[in-house]
């Protein structure tokens, strides 16, 4: 296992919870790359080494929070929150955009109505993790792992223009909005 983690492409709250539960057995196992994650991102144990037997006082909300701020969440509850909207915004979007997915599961050509754009932005918005800045790079990767008709750059325009990511003003830096907007809805200028 690699850190710092990858948050699943399709997340499930039961992963997330067998995986908290995995590092906190781990923990308990004295698993140093595990300890090092704790220490990173629980300030009760930053100063703690191994020897001293911290590990055994962990408990598994501790390896939850751990788990969420190596995630990017601010804890676990916002974790699971975002889990949640992830998947019925998949389930909602995906039912009404079945006919553009190809064999892998991406979307495989841009919609010509208005209405179905709107479900494919309003998707791919869900994917970026909030409290977390992206270059223009690591935007196309996201949106390129959900989309093979190869247009991560219309991808990104709607999902400034509709007001789910913002951007600096060279367009190097993007990050989730803090509340989202509902699909179609503008920035009146």
């Amino acid at each position: 296992m690699s850190f710092p983690l990858q948050f699943p492409l399709h997340p499930d709250p039961d992963y997330l919870r067998k995986q908290a539960k995995d590092f906190l057995k781990r923990c308990h196992e004295n698993d140093h790359a595990i300890l090092a994650l704790l220490r990173h991102h629980e300030h009760k144990y930053h100063d703690n080494e191994p020897e001293t037997n911290f590990q055994k006082e962990v408990t598994l909300q501790e390896m939850q929070h751990c788990l969420a701020r190596e995630y990017g969440f601010e804890n676990w509850t916002e974790m699971l929150e975002f889990v949640k909207t992830d998947n019925a915004v998949r389930e909602k979007c995906l039912r009404e955009l079945r006919h553009f997915l190809d064999a892998e599961g991406k979307f495989k050509a841009w919609p010509a109505k208005h209405k179905k754009q709107l479900f494919m932005v309003e998707f791919m918005s869900v994917k970026f993790l909030p409290h977390r800045h992206y270059t223009e790079r690591e935007v196309n990767e996201v949106l390129l792992a959900f989309h093979s008709f190869d247009d991560p750059a219309l991808l990104r325009r709607f999902l400034v223009d509709y007001g789910y990511l913002e951007r600096d003003r060279a367009g190097r830096r993007y990050w989730k909005r803090e509340s989202e907007k509902l699909s179609g809805e503008t920035d009146s200028e």
